[in-house]
């Protein structure tokens, strides 16, 4: 006979049993899901095993799971095997995708766009000349697709680049940095007219670079009712727009050197007021400035002088010996020879001297006060001219800068200009 109190010890161990395996199954099961159930297992046997354990608790579980799934599944921004990664890996892209989010490279590609979107698109479509630069340019060469030039007054010329989205007011402040000058100095690029031959146009700051070439191209087109010339571009020029006599201790030597040149672009025209011995001053000045010293001195031209008479006296003193049949003799031969390369020599010099003499006033005198001289006159205005430019002999460019400017500033009205206005 079995003892009651000896049976509800044995029920009471079985119960404590049970509940042991049931535990058990729920932390397997449990431990599968959160795996991912990488060995394989269907979902049907995983519900089936947890339906000898606590229903409600497997239950809940399954529906979460299967919310979260889908959930991340819908998000483009996570990838299809970030539920199978572990919790390091996860927070490991998480903070890489932090640190770029607050990088200066995407922070700087940021500020490009929004500066492209507010600059917006193109007005006009690509020109004859930003087709063919993109065609025959290697972009494996240069950093920029479009490249041309921009001439100075002293008769240099510097290229710059740019691109599609280059306004005027970029490619000016590029070219500025390029060439030594300040980017708020009073210069301006102008561009020149296709139709009027002296005719220069003040570029809007805002606009594309290569819209106005668009525009130019044609304007050009329809003057020639369609036609095209291919040796016609458009020509910019950099030169100063306005000048504020309070920003002078600030200027650099190249807004010096090229103030100095538009200057006497100025004179030359007339529209300087100057006597005819300060005109004469200021071209020595711009001579030297230019030219540098005069090579030609006049003791090279006295010296050949004086050896062709010499050379004259001497043949004069000594007869000419002939030999037997008729012929001079090779000492009277040598000496012609000698006559005729000193005489070679002296017209050399005097021709060179001539041509630099008159370059020199052609570029630096006044067209109103050579205009009316004879040869007389414009040969006594060379000598003139040469002269003073000798006595500026070892000057540098500097100083003749510095003394020029010094001298044309003593006007009221230096740095004025005329605009026209419609």
């Amino acid at each position: 006979m079995v003892q009651p109190g000896n049976n509800n010890n044995g029920s009471s161990d079985m119960d404590s049993l049970e509940d042991m395996l049931r535990k058990a199954v729920d932390g397997t099961n449990t431990h599968s899901r959160s795996s991912g159930d990488t060995t394989g297992s269907s979902p049907g046997k995983r519900t089936a095993s947890s339906s000898s354990g606590s229903p409600s608790k497997s239950k809940t579980r399954g529906i979460s799971d299967t919310s979260f799934e889908s959930g991340m599944s819908d998000d483009y921004a996570v990838p299809p095997d970030a539920l199978s990664c572990d919790t390091t890996s996860l927070e490991s892209s998480m903070l890489l995708r932090a640190s770029y989010l607050d990088s200066p490279k995407r922070i700087e590609s940021l500020e490009k766009s929004g500066s492209l979107a507010k600059l917006g698109g193109r007005e006009l479509k690509p020109s004859r000349m930003e087709v063919l630069s993109i065609l025959l340019k290697n972009p494996q060469h240069h950093s920029l697709p479009h490249s041309m030039p921009v001439h100075l007054l002293n008769g240099t010329y510097h290229i710059t680049s740019f691109d599609g989205s280059t306004t005027i007011k970029e490619f000016q402040d590029s070219l500025a940095h390029e060439i030594g000058c300040r980017s708020s100095n009073g210069f301006a690029i102008f561009s020149d007219d296709p139709i009027e031959k002296d005719l220069e146009h003040t570029l809007d700051p805002n606009a594309k670079l290569c819209d106005l070439i668009s525009k130019w191209e044609i304007a050009l087109r329809e003057k020639g009712l369609g036609k095209f010339e291919n040796s016609k571009v458009i020509r910019l020029t950099y030169k100063n727009r306005l000048w504020w006599k309070n920003c002078a201790r600030l200027e650099t030597d190249k807004e010096r050197l090229l103030l100095c040149y538009q200057v006497n672009k100025q004179i030359v025209s007339g529209r300087f007021p100057l006597t005819r011995e300060f005109a004469l001053v200021l071209a020595s000045l711009m001579a030297q400035l230019d030219m540098g010293d005069c090579p030609l001195i006049a003791s090279k031209t006295s010296t050949a002088t004086n050896t062709l008479s010499n050379q004259g006296t001497s043949n004069l003193h000594q007869s000419p010996k002939s030999t037997a049949n008729g012929s001079l003799s090779p000492i009277s031969s040598l000496q012609n020879t000698n006559t005729l390369n000193a005489l070679n020599n002296v017209h050399g010099i005097l021709t060179a001297h001539s041509n630099q003499a008159l370059s020199a006033v052609d570029k630096f005198y006044p067209y109103r006060y050579r205009d009316q001289l004879n040869q007389e006159g414009l040969a006594e205005l060379q000598a003139k001219l040469l002269s003073k430019w000798r006595s500026l002999k070892g000057r540098t460019q500097s100083d003749c800068v510095r003394i020029y400017l010094n001298c044309t500033r003593k006007w009221p009205f230096f740095g004025a200009t005329l605009f026209q206005v419609s």
